[in-house]
């Protein structure tokens, strides 16, 4: 998990004061998005009016950008002084390889190698009584222990691949809606169609995802 940096004056500071409220709430979560897909502050211009619920986010983006809070780029927009004060990509890619290091030598203190490293025989063919479940296996024991009378309870935070597969589907027909928040019904009801389960969060985020994916870089 990456972290976003905000100046504990942040309320008061002249630019701040020139956007409303709903802009201000753009402007976080551009720099919570830039952070979480580690773009350097950098964002796609088809990305921005979908990171929050706000009504008439281009008219956010137009006073972050007459503020100084967003520079116009070439495929979108930049973050204004974004590495100042947060984290670059490279730089957060080399703690969590840090991270991952030191939690494996805790984990392996000695240095022990398994037995199919130790041994030139290859790994003992003897099985253990209690063998870990497939993720297959897993996966139908989890299916499992939601059912409830006899119906299976789906978790629509399990059905985020389907839906975006289901919304590359919806923006390669020509015909699809332009605004976000009428993509957005589209999609739910594609989803009551089709009994996928889902709730607007999921939906929002898939569609950001897929909408920086079909973005040229």
């Amino acid at each position: 998990m990456a972290w976003i940096r905000l100046d504990d004056q942040i309320a008061h500071h002249p630019k701040i004061l020139k956007c409303s409220s709903s802009a201000c709430w753009v402007y976080v979560t551009c720099i919570s998005y830039a952070q979480r897909m580690l773009t350097d502050g950098h964002l796609t211009r088809a990305s921005v009016p979908l990171l929050s619920h706000v009504r008439r986010p281009q008219k956010c983006i137009a006073e972050l950008v007459a503020a100084g809070l967003l520079e116009k780029t070439r495929d979108g927009y930049k973050i204004h002084d974004y590495l100042d004060f947060n984290e670059s990509a490279e730089s957060v890619k080399l703690r969590r390889e840090r991270d991952r290091r030191r939690k494996a030598s805790e984990r392996n203190p000695q240095g022990v190698h398994a037995e199919s490293n130790r041994s030139p025989q290859g790994p003992s063919r003897a099985r253990a009584s209690h063998p870990i479940p497939s993720s297959k296996e897993q996966k139908i024991s989890a299916v499992a222990a939601r059912r409830h009378n006899g119906k299976s309870v789906e978790n629509p935070y399990d059905n985020g691949r389907v839906i975006l597969r289901l919304i590359h589907t919806i923006l390669d027909d020509p015909s699809h809606p332009e605004d976000a928040a009428s993509l957005v019904e589209s999609i739910k009801s594609a989803c009551a169609l089709k009994h996928i389960s889902y709730n607007s969060e999921v939906i929002w985020a898939q569609l950001a995802s897929a909408q920086a994916q079909r973005v040229t870089p």
